[in-house]
């Protein structure tokens, strides 16, 4: 197959200096003769490093004829909604949002915080907000979050509206400052959300 044959090519190709922290991520043979071609790098993948790539491609297709006369060419990075599917992808990745499906098919999302040669450890953002109402009575979603990164606080905060949304907290607005207080959800199950923003 045309696949096997291009990524055993950038195999080689990706063990000489200059590419050498590169691998490939897929190689797929579409509709219409096109082939698309993902690579990704532990110092991250440049415009150069994607012309390289395809330069060299397109002179052993050429040569070899592999796709005949006329095809299309697509050499790119992953992107953030590609799967990550190796290990040495997540440290890179390190502080977004992830959604990880386990060996048993459960699924979590949290933020991505630590990531090495062999694990990876999520913080759920549920389980982080449930932690603070621990000690019973109301807490402060922005005392809750300080000192976190933009996109941890924004998983915060989502994870705050799914847990009003399954009717685990309540929500209320300080007007005067402007943060959002919550509370365990004690109140009747309806079909209305509990999500309560009132003035204090």
């Amino acid at each position: 197959m045309v696949e096997s044959k291009i990524a055993a090519l950038l195999e080689q190709r990706f063990q000489e200096p200059d590419l050498s922290d590169c691998f490939t991520v897929e190689v797929a043979l579409k509709p219409g003769n096109r082939l698309e071609v993902a690579f990704d790098s532990d110092s991250g993948v440049t415009f150069e490093k994607c012309k390289i790539v395809s330069r060299f491609l397109e002179s052993h297709l050429d040569t070899e004829g592999w796709l005949g006369e006329k095809y299309m060419l697509d050499v790119s990075s992953p992107g953030i909604s590609r799967p990550l599917v190796f290990l040495r992808q997540y440290p890179r990745n390190v502080g977004r949002t992830v959604e990880v499906t386990l060996a048993d098919h459960s699924v979590h999302k949290g933020i991505l915080i630590a990531a090495d040669t062999e694990t990876i450890t999520v913080e759920e953002m549920m389980e982080y907000m449930a932690g603070r109402l621990a000690g019973g009575g109301e807490a402060s979603f922005f005392r809750s979050v300080t000192g976190f990164s933009i996109a941890r606080i924004i998983a915060c905060f989502l994870a705050l509206l799914e847990m009003a949304k399954q009717r685990l907290v309540k929500l209320r607005q300080d007007e005067w400052l402007g943060d959002i207080h919550f509370s365990p959800y004690a109140g009747e199950k309806t079909d209305q959300l509990p999500i309560e923003f009132e003035a204090t």
